[in-house]
């Protein structure tokens, strides 16, 4: 638990929080990050794969379809239909911020990340058409990186 959740009183058990977040997020499943999920997770009987799952079919069959969840190339598909089909006056700005290695994991909750294989196939078939730009992330940019309108983390 973080130290700052002691004062000015004792901290919750890691287990009631954790708890407390699985009751009220609802996931249907959970990706395990961890090497092993705690009996009393692994108790609530939700389904538990791994990173490498999500994507998995990507490299097997060609399918540019996550196996859990909507996918990026559904939603670039549905941002280029809404936003791109035609030039606007005002255009918006598609971004693949690239994180720094400090505190990379708070960048990577705020901005998204994808995986290298995904990232090649968004750079192939979607980098033109919306123009996506990258951009080399540091905290003191951090108000220029939100200005865009869609960020997503790139390799």
């Amino acid at each position: 638990m973080p130290k700052t959740w002691k004062d000015p009183f004792k901290a919750p058990e890691a287990k009631k929080v954790i708890l407390g977040y699985l009751e009220a997020f609802d996931p249907d499943i959970l990706v395990q990050f961890s090497q092993s999920v705690p009996v009393f997770v692994a108790k609530l009987g939700l389904e538990v794969i791994k990173p490498d799952d999500v994507w998995g079919g990507l490299s097997q069959d060609g399918s540019l379809s996550p196996k859990f969840g909507i996918g990026i190339f559904d939603l670039l598909k549905d941002i280029f239909e809404e936003y791109f089909r035609y030039k606007p006056k005002y255009p918006i700005k598609v971004t693949l911020p690239k994180i720094p290695g400090q505190f990379s994991l708070f960048w990577s909750s705020l901005f998204g990340e994808i995986p290298s294989p995904v990232l090649d196939a968004v750079e192939r078939l979607y980098k033109e058409p919306l123009e996506i730009g990258k951009v080399d992330f540091a905290p003191e940019k951090l108000t220029d990186t939100l200005q865009a309108t869609f960020s997503f983390r790139g390799g």
